[in-house]
């Protein structure tokens, strides 16, 4: 039975007349007469939790739906997005942190520094700088030689935006 039957059978109770014991309190009188206080407020109680599932429902699906794995063939990232990505690399799946770019982009737009762009970008004259071509790339925070944006060289196949950061007091030190 859905909330709403419950709430309809609840106050139609509370009307009906007849010499039968109250559901709500045990005496036998006339809930529209008398005015149950218990059936009342089990109705309203209802009511008020009912309302609040509803925007818990809504919470959690937002939150659900962020943290889905898109297929790519569904739709992709906004260009330079940090986003989470499942590679498939000869049937050996992990997950990198990456970016998309469309191939749209002029490195002077990019929020990134493109290294060594002259060897693999496409060069457009009139605005004197390099296309970033389209694909994959990972975002390498910490390597020994301070290379960026490097290619995925495999099959991407789904992708999922980063969770919400951690948020560290500001007490907290780093180690």
């Amino acid at each position: 039975m859905k909330s709403e039957e419950i709430l309809k059978q609840l106050r139609c109770s509370m009307v009906q007349t007849g010499s039968l014991a109250c559901l709500g309190c045990g005496y036998e009188h006339n809930c529209s007469v008398h005015g149950c206080r218990i059936m009342r407020e089990a109705a309203d109680l209802i009511e008020k939790l009912t309302g609040r599932c509803a925007r818990y429902a809504e919470e959690i699906a937002v939150l659900q739906e962020r943290q889905k794995w898109v297929p790519v063939t569904e739709r992709l990232p906004e260009p330079e997005t940090d986003v989470l990505a499942v590679c498939n690399r000869n049937g050996c799946i992990f997950v990198v942190q990456a970016i998309y770019e469309d191939g749209k982009m002029l490195t002077e737009d990019s929020a990134w520094n493109w290294n060594d762009i002259c060897e693999y970008g496409l060069y457009d004259e009139e605005n004197d700088d390099y296309y970033i071509p389209e694909g994959w790339w990972e975002d390498r925070q910490f390597t020994p030689d301070d290379v960026y944006n490097n290619p995925i060289d495999c099959a991407v196949t789904h992708w999922m935006p980063l969770p919400d950061g951690l948020e560290v007091e500001k007490n907290d030190k780093a180690d």
